[in-house]
């Protein structure tokens, strides 16, 4: 009886079988949702020689991940990881595709970038000295600046490193006290003036102490100085730029008297129209100005 009732009207039964399994995965569904996600990881390099560097690479890489929402939560920092494997490159130019690694039941949909291109280079080593260099517009021959550390150490490609004419720490001393002190990341220049990427520098922060600091810069406005009887009626009177930096000693830059930088007299009595005209300013001794002229536009 049990054998005959086990398998009476067993197409009935699967059927219901199917339908109970296709309600848990609806309500298992529902529960824990499929969701896709974007994390940013950072980018390994493996298998990479003994005494070789590789640059030009992004730091980091985006992922896009599709799973479970349960799931989700459950991923750490490091499960998921981004990486090229340079075994057997040599010294060059090369492009490889980012490889991935994820976790069970984790599917990495999209990688940004997909590929990269990076050099594989010797890696070198180089001494340089560090020297102070003062804001452009604000050089000031009374100030002088002390180094906590005489020399840095510059490590990264070979080819890289002998691009590198010189290390500098840039100091403003403007709006700030006669002595004072602060710390500068050295900046590492090439033979053209331009800043060097892509290199290590130890240390990677240099205290620098300034003495002597007399030094302040200055906004004030342009005033056209107007001479001569004009054939009719000015209109407006316009400066391009209508206001100028001066940088220089306090007592000259901070008078008191001096809430604007003049230019040089212009004749309007020559003028028949309308017109813009080029003149210098008057900059007092000893004061620098970021520019030397202005164009003034006269409307009549």
């Amino acid at each position: 009886m049990i054998r005959i009732s086990l398998f009476k009207n067993w197409p009935l039964k699967i059927l219901s079988l199917l339908l109970a399994m296709i309600v848990w995965l609806y309500v298992m569904s529902d529960q824990n949702p499929p969701v896709e996600t974007s994390i940013t990881v950072p980018l390994e390099v493996h298998n990479l020689g003994e005494g070789m560097v590789a640059s030009d690479l992004p730091e980091t890489v985006k992922i896009s991940l599709k799973t479970s929402r349960g799931r989700l939560s459950d991923i750490g920092d490091n499960d998921i990881r981004a990486y090229i494997d340079v075994a057997g490159l040599g010294e060059g130019r090369h492009t490889l595709r980012i490889k991935t690694f994820a976790p069970p039941k984790v599917e990495v949909a999209e990688v940004n970038p997909e590929r990269v291109s990076f050099h594989i280079d010797e890696s070198g080593r180089r001494t340089l000295p560090v020297e102070a260099q003062f804001a452009s517009g604000n050089e000031n021959p009374s100030l002088k600046a002390e180094l906590s550390e005489k020399q840095v150490v510059v490590t990264g490609p070979s080819s890289l490193l002998q691009t590198v004419y010189r290390a500098v720490v840039y100091i403003d001393p403007s709006n700030r006290p006669a002595s004072f002190r602060l710390t500068a990341e050295p900046v590492l220049l090439g033979y053209d003036g331009k800043p060097v990427d892509g290199l290590k520098v130890q240390p990677v922060e240099v205290e620098v102490t300034v003495t002597g600091n007399d030094f302040v810069r200055r906004q004030v406005k342009v005033n056209p100085q107007l001479t001569g009887k004009p054939a009719r009626k000015i209109q407006s009177v316009q400066c391009d730029p209508g206001q100028v930096w001066l940088s220089g000693p306090q007592a000259a830059v901070n008078n008191p008297g001096d809430s604007f930088v003049a230019t040089e007299p212009i004749d309007v009595g020559k003028l028949t129209g309308t017109q813009t005209i080029e003149v210098r300013l008057i900059v007092p001794d000893g004061v620098r100005c970021e520019t030397d002229k202005v164009r003034v536009t006269i409307e009549f």
